[in-house]
């Protein structure tokens, strides 16, 4: 299964299980005042998860891991300019110790493991990680001020679509082929990775 179709699915799924959750409880009308950031945040969501899977396929996995898990690093440098938040030296010691922890986690100090790395692969995951900084600092507002987060996040789930769609319609044909344990893989990261 390629990339396009595994994220398509991925949020598809996950959209309406989210949706129907939603209608049971009563919690699927769209009566929030934050439409527009909704909106905002589920397209920025699904062009992070579209750049990260495509980037994945060029790019080695522990330099995939490393350059999305950078978005802590670009979240501490974009949140003072979007947000007007002020960065402490406190919160500077706290990004540089995340820093020091991602590259850790993600190398081992093994520096060599990411030296065959493509560039076009890399730059996409960066892009990604870029993006979910933008969707970290916007959806805090969100979060604080919605008054129903399960309806709230139902619709910015459900945004998330929007990018994703032009792309699943290239591999839309593959879907009848899936066999049986990609469904269950769909199903599983739906459900186990957030």
């Amino acid at each position: 299964m390629d990339a396009y179709t595994f994220v398509f699915l991925r949020f598809t799924v996950a959209s309406l299980t989210l949706l129907s959750a939603a209608l049971l409880t009563g919690n699927a009308g769209f009566s929030f005042n934050m439409k527009r950031l909704t909106l905002f945040l589920g397209v920025v969501n699904g062009l992070a998860y579209l750049l990260q899977y495509v980037g994945m396929v060029y790019t080695l996995a522990a330099a995939s891991s490393l350059y999305v898990n950078l978005r802590v690093v670009w979240v501490a440098l974009l949140s003072p300019i979007a947000l007007k938040e002020h960065i402490s030296a406190r919160k500077a010691v706290g990004v540089l110790v995340s820093l020091l922890g991602v590259v850790l986690m993600t190398t081992n100090l093994d520096f060599a493991s990411l030296a065959p790395v493509n560039v076009t692969g890399s730059f996409l995951v960066v892009c990604a990680g870029i993006l979910w900084a933008f969707f970290i600092i916007y959806n805090k507002p969100l979060v604080e001020e919605s008054s129903n987060l399960i309806q709230s996040m139902t619709w910015l789930l459900l945004f998330t679509l929007l990018p994703l769609l032009p792309a699943a319609a290239f591999s839309a044909g593959n879907l009848a082929a899936l066999p049986w344990n990609a469904w269950v893989a769909v199903v599983y990261t739906v459900f186990s990775a957030g």
